[in-house]
């Protein structure tokens, strides 16, 4: 808890919502704005991101939009690469992805 404090107090370059380390963790460049972690839905009701070399995610789901616990749907372990991620999952819940960075 201690160090998410500190990262939020720390520089944010582009007027986005995180901290320029937490950009970097997300693989995203904090001197541009338009330059976000997108999850992105497909036709075939799947989901879909660009996962950076080195990163990991874990997906998790729930029922609700502010669970008190979220359930962890996947993990995804560290990429060798950049690539395109696309999971197949449940539409009768809301996801979010953590990105941990080693």
């Amino acid at each position: 808890m201690g160090t998410r404090l500190y990262l939020r107090l720390l520089r944010q370059s582009d007027g986005a919502a995180f901290t320029d380390p937490e950009e970097a963790l997300a693989g995203t460049d904090a001197a541009r704005a338009d330059s976000i972690f997108t999850l992105l839905p497909t036709t075939s009701g799947a989901m879909k991101w660009n996962g950076k070399a080195g990163c990991s995610y874990t997906v998790s789901e729930s029922p609700e939009l502010d669970p008190a616990d979220w359930n962890v749907a996947t993990n995804i372990g560290a990429l060798a690469t950049d690539q395109l991620i696309e999971l197949s999952l449940p539409t009768s819940f809301f996801y979010r992805v953590e990105v941990q960075y080693p």
